[in-house]
């Protein structure tokens, strides 16, 4: 009711698979995508179903950002233990593996480490009382948009954030490995050194390895497209990622109180 989100239609939540939660998220947000914390998901799968091989393969399911790639990391799993394929087949695949996450909301985090960097740093607070914990916790919060805020300084004159430009950069190397056809009417086909092909279409903003799709960062097969059309890769970056949407995200203040001091600091 406070963020007004009704059934949770464009939200996506990411949990630890709770049951409690998954009663509650289905009842109350029935629109909202629910994800799994992968990390979580292993630490339950590898109860029955251990070792660094299976490891890497669930993780490869994960991280598969389409279908074939997904079918392909699944087959890979029965084919060295069906039981775990099985297991895997039971937890709905939109929870978990990016090849079956919605697009809408610009996110392909599988992991939900912002929340447990969060949980660290108010780890004392925990250990108070509700008052006390509040008023740590408010504290924080203080000074940790501030600082956000301070960091925007040195790069305000800048389209995008930081942390984009170098994926950006990443991508443009990788971009060199890709061969792109153009088809017409904004559509490519992307030869990569593998001998892999992918369908690009600029307008819909699409790529057949659904990474664009996913985050709004233009994959190396995007970028080779722009490249061959001489289009500027900032002007096919999600708008999400600007740094206009960075500075509301952190435009809150959390205003000083007058008041007794209940707690006293260790700087």
């Amino acid at each position: 009711q406070d963020f007004d989100i009704g059934l949770g239609d464009g939200w996506s939540f990411i949990s630890d698979r709770q049951k409690g939660l998954l009663t509650v998220v289905e009842e109350m947000l029935p629109m909202v995508e629910h994800r799994y914390c992968v990390r979580h998901l292993h630490n339950n799968f590898k109860g029955k179903y251990g070792g660094r091989s299976l490891k890497d393969k669930l993780w490869a399911c994960a991280r598969a950002s389409n279908i074939e790639a997904f079918e392909v990391a699944m087959t890979n799993i029965k084919e060295e233990n069906e039981g775990a394929w099985k297991w895997l087949t039971e937890v709905p695949f939109h929870h978990w593996t990016r090849s079956h996450f919605k697009t809408e909301s610009r996110c392909d985090l599988l992991l939900n480490n912002m929340f447990e960097s969060f949980n660290r740093c108010i780890l004392g607070a925990r250990e108070q009382g509700v008052l006390l914990m509040l008023e740590m916790i408010r504290e924080y919060l203080m000074r940790r948009l501030q600082t956000k805020r301070d960091e925007m300084i040195s790069w305000e004159d800048k389209k995008f954030t930081p942390k984009i430009y170098k994926i950006i950069e990443k991508n443009k190397k990788l971009s060199g490995s890709c061969y792109s056809t153009y088809a017409g009417y904004d559509e490519f086909e992307v030869t990569t050194f593998t001998d892999s092909k992918y369908a690009v279409h600029l307008g819909n903003r699409t790529c057949g390895c659904m990474r664009w799709d996913l985050c709004g960062i233009p994959c190396q097969h995007v970028i080779s497209c722009l490249n061959r059309m001489g289009y500027s890769v900032e002007d096919y970056v999600d708008k999400v990622y600007t740094t206009a949407n960075y500075k509301k995200a952190y435009s809150g203040i959390i205003y000083p109180m007058n008041g007794h001091m209940i707690w006293r600091r260790v700087v």
